[in-house]
């Protein structure tokens, strides 16, 4: 599997798709970290940050268009097949392909979390560090989430059109439901981050 990997990884760097989706996160995050506010209520406390959405939205929308086009060029080229033809099972390609998108995933995501955070620090600094790091995960895994979800429909559909359209349309439905869950347990001028210890 390891040379699988290899391979994989080579053609990531090599195609202009990951280089502009590289870009298209480190803008948005740079966007994200300059235009990142915060509302405090009178006391004091965060209730609210703009910080977690354009920003976000537009690097896994990127993340989700490379995968899928990537992975669905292994099919269109015919090299799943010669690669079965090789001895490889399904299985391992599929989770060579998942380890590699998972890889180039993380770069997407760091690339576009840097500068924001970099760029949103006195905001980060304000709020408690558990649920700074809660933050950032929770971002990463969604990044990640959308990522094997578009290698996974690639690979049952054989389609890099299908799986991009699948892919958005399952990042809408749960960014549809955590709007819904957000706005359920918390109004604007209610706390959001937990009470500010000095």
């Amino acid at each position: 599997m390891l040379d699988l990997i290899k391979a994989r990884l080579v053609k990531y760097f090599r195609s202009p798709l990951f280089y502009i989706a590289a870009l298209v996160s480190l803008v948005s995050g740079i966007y994200g970290g300059v235009y990142c506010t915060y509302f405090k209520d009178e006391a004091g406390i965060i209730i609210n940050c703009s910080a977690d959405d354009m920003w976000m939205l537009t690097a896994i929308w990127a993340v989700i268009v490379l995968v899928a086009m990537c992975a669905g060029r292994e099919f269109s080229d015919g090299t799943i097949r010669n690669k079965i033809a090789v001895g490889h099972t399904k299985t391992v390609i599929f989770l060579a392909e998942v380890i590699v998108a998972a890889i180039m995933t993380g770069i997407i995501y760091l690339l576009n979390i840097v500068p924001t955070a970099i760029g949103g620090w006195y905001f980060i600094n304000e709020i408690p560090t558990l649920y700074a790091v809660e933050w950032f995960v929770n971002i990463c895994l969604t990044f990640e989430l959308m990522s094997i979800f578009a290698v996974t429909v690639t690979f049952l559909l054989a389609k890099r059109a299908v799986a991009v359209v699948a892919a958005f349309a399952l990042h809408f439905v749960l960014y549809i439901i955590l709007g819904f869950t957000d706005g359920y347990y918390y109004n604007f001028d209610e706390p959001r981050f937990g009470t500010l210890t000095s």
